[in-house]
């Protein structure tokens, strides 16, 4: 006898506001994408802070749930290259990028 499984829907609020119930359609995202963190300071890092940062636990906005589709068109671009489709994501998404390349002591980036 096979288990019953709940379907579970996750929200994606993050980049698209979209709503969806197979975890295969997720992808966990750098919210500063590692080739960015590179082009920004992170290539004078050691290996252990390279490391680090690439899995970082330590604030939640690091790492986010968002759709694969909204994950693939961002690739490694910066805030002004790229934005959320969801137009009320936007200022979220350029602030929480602003702290986390502060944080990390990365070069910003200066968002038009």
């Amino acid at each position: 006898m096979r288990p019953h499984i709940m379907p579970t829907v996750l929200t994606l609020a993050c980049y698209d506001n979209t709503d969806v119930q197979d975890a295969r359609g997720l992808d966990i995202d750098h919210m500063v994408p590692l080739a960015e963190a590179r082009d920004s300071g992170a290539s004078t890092w050691s290996a252990q802070e390279r490391q680090d940062y690439a899995n970082d636990l330590g604030d939640t906005r690091s790492l986010v749930a968002v759709s694969a589709r909204e994950n693939h068109s961002q690739a490694d671009q910066d805030p002004n290259q790229w934005l959320p489709t969801d137009p009320g994501a936007c200022c979220r998404y350029i602030e929480e990028w602003t702290v986390l390349k502060s944080r990390r002591a990365c070069r910003r980036t200066r968002v038009k």
